[in-house]
């Protein structure tokens, strides 16, 4: 049990699908986890395994591109 938060606690996190975002998400949980805490991580389903495999509760997030595409990346800018 963590003595700051005291009792065990339901955690929730949220990342936006880059690794970048998902991974550290992915550290903090594991760490909140291993202090007794309940976490769940809301993520895209790409990274669904990862989150698992550090006993983890997964929850799909909604998926959409963050930056536009096209011939040129910065096009759109």
């Amino acid at each position: 049990m963590d003595a700051v938060l005291g009792k065990p606690r339901r955690v929730l996190l949220g990342a936006f699908g880059d690794p970048g975002h998902a991974f550290p998400m992915i550290a903090l949980g594991r760490a909140l986890a291993t202090r007794g805490h309940e976490v769940t991580l809301q993520t895209w389903r790409r990274w669904q395994a990862h989150v698992e495999a550090e006993g983890l509760t997964f929850a799909p997030a909604p998926e959409y591109q963050v930056f536009p595409s096209g011939p040129d990346p910065l096009y759109f800018y």
